[in-house]
C-alpha cells in the first residue's frame, strides 16, 4: 500500500519548464465529448454534487447512502485522486426570483405561495445571499495498452471482444496485442506509424485493415476535431 500511494505521489509531480507561448501555461491536452479531460497525463472527470442530510435520513436510507459510497470508493483505482472543490457565489437575485420563487396563479392558494417565498427570501438572507456549489473531480492516470494487458480481466475482455479499432500503437503495445489478437507481421504494418484515420478493425475471429482518410480542409473537420491544435 504504501508503494502505491507513493507511486501515486509521484504521478502527481510534474517536472517543470518555463513555458514559451501562452497556450503551454494551459495543461490541458484534449476534451473528449463525455466530459474527460486529459490534463498532464491524466484522464479527470468532474460532476457537481448536492448535500446530503445523512443525520436525518431514515435507517434504510442511511444504509443505501453507505453502501453507494463504499461502491464509489471500490470502483476507483488505488491511484486515482479525489479533489473537492466548493465555490462560494453570489446569489442572482433576479435568477432567484425567476427559478427559485413560485409563481402567483388564479387560484386560492397564493396565500402559502407568499409564506413559502417569503421562508426562501429569509433563509437567502441569513446565508449573506451566497451560495455554494460543490464539485468533485477524480483523476487517474492515463495507461497504456501494455499496462491495461498486465490484468487478467483486462485480457478477457480485450480477447472475448467481437468488435475492436486499432488505431497507430507504441511499439510496446504492438507486441502485447499480436500474442494476444494473433496480429500477423504484415497487418502490424497498420498499426505501425500508421497516419490518422488509418488502422486495423478485427470483428470477430477476422482482421482487416482499414484507411478513412477525412479531408482537413473542410467545414466538417473543425468541429468534430479533437486535436487542440486544429481548433
Amino acid at each position: 500500500m504504501l508503494k502505491t500511494l507513493d507511486a501515486a505521489n509521484r504521478s502527481e509531480r510534474r517536472p517543470f519548464f518555463i513555458p514559451r507561448s501562452v497556450q503551454q501555461t494551459i495543461p490541458i491536452q484534449r476534451i473528449y465529448k463525455d466530459g474527460i479531460w486529459q490534463v498532464n497525463g491524466k484522464l479527470t472527470q468532474t460532476w457537481r454534487f448536492a448535500d446530503v442530510n445523512y443525520a436525518l435520513a431514515s435507517p434504510e436510507d442511511q444504509e443505501d447512502m453507505f453502501r453507494a459510497y463504499c461502491g464509489v470508493l471500490n470502483a476507483l483505482p488505488t491511484d486515482a485522486a479525489i479533489k473537492i472543490t466548493i465555490n462560494n457565489r453570489r446569489l442572482n437575485s433576479t435568477d432567484f426570483h425567476r427559478t427559485v420563487l413560485m409563481k402567483e396563479r388564479p387560484d386560492a392558494l397564493n396565500s402559502y405561495r407568499r409564506e413559502y417565498n417569503a421562508v426562501l427570501v429569509e433563509k437567502a438572507a441569513e446565508s449573506n445571499n451566497l451560495v455554494q456549489d460543490k464539485y468533485i473531480t477524480v483523476a487517474v492516470a492515463k495507461k497504456s495498452v501494455e499496462e491495461c494487458l498486465r490484468s487478467e480481466t483486462a485480457r478477457l475482455m480485450f480477447a472475448n471482444s467481437e468488435f475492436l479499432i486499432l488505431l497507430n500503437q507504441a511499439a510496446t503495445d504492438r507486441a502485447e496485442l499480436a500474442k494476444l489478437l494473433n496480429i500477423s507481421q504484415s497487418q502490424m504494418g497498420h498499426i505501425t506509424n500508421a497516419p490518422a484515420g488509418h488502422g486495423l478493425l478485427r470483428v470477430g475471429g477476422s482482421i482487416v485493415p482499414f484507411a478513412n482518410d477525412f479531408p482537413r480542409d473542410g467545414e466538417l473537420y473543425r468541429p468534430w476535431s479533437t486535436t487542440p491544435g486544429d481548433k
